[in-house]
């Protein structure tokens, strides 16, 4: 009923609140305008729309023409979204090359899972719960080809499909992160052999995290 009697006025105090506007705490909302001066309220924007359904194709078993084939005999449509998609990065690495492959994480749960899904997919890498930061406790003195970094960060970039990870972060924590990130560079780069490759990833849209 107080609503109803003031909901001009509560309006125009929710515009005048951009934590409520945009439904993202004040730090990310002040971080992104001064990084992003042009793009920060479509990155918002985008952020609180849900994520659309993808799906990636195991280019082992099927192509995405006749997965889409088979989408459509059910009625349900479907677009293809570039070469593959999204999806796991052991697995996708695998899918697309013949490789001896070493997967780290320091979560022995998030290990279980990759083992469990690259079980699933008939695939086969060496998985190892141990701190890439450390080489000394993993590492057997063998040069790498190539090194995926998949560093840990705010998943800034992912709030569309993680909407609560924005309420979970604190601005403290991108130059927490930013540091882990250059402490495992650090470490990783002299494992890679000459003329090998390092590619960096992480799922942030700040500056700091890229």
């Amino acid at each position: 009923r107080r609503y109803l009697r003031e909901a001009e006025t509560l309006h125009a105090q929710i515009a005048q609140d951009p934590v409520a506007q945009w439904n993202h705490p004040r730090w990310w909302i002040d971080r992104l305008r001064r990084e992003q001066p042009e793009h920060w309220q479509a990155i918002l924007r985008a952020n609180n729309r849900p994520g659309p359904m993808t799906l990636r194709v195991n280019r082992r078993r099927a192509t995405r023409e006749a997965v889409a084939a088979a989408l459509a005999q059910q009625g349900v449509d479907s677009r293809a979204v570039g070469d593959d998609g999204p999806g796991g990065k052991t697995a996708h690495l695998l899918e697309r090359a013949d490789a001896d492959l070493l997967a780290l994480d320091v979560d022995a749960q998030r290990c279980e899972r990759v083992r469990d899904n690259l079980q699933r997919l008939g695939l086969h890498a060496e998985v190892r719960c141990a701190d890439a930061a450390h080489p000394d406790t993993w590492w057997d003195g063998r040069l790498f080809d190539a090194i995926l970094l998949d560093a840990p960060c705010t998943a800034s970039g992912i709030v569309r499909r993680h909407p609560d990870v924005r309420w979970l972060r604190r601005d403290s924590d991108v130059a927490a992160l930013a540091q882990t990130q250059r402490t495992l560079l650090d470490a990783l780069w002299p494992l890679l052999r000459p003329g090998g490759r390092l590619v960096y990833a992480t799922c942030s849209v700040f500056r700091a995290e890229g």
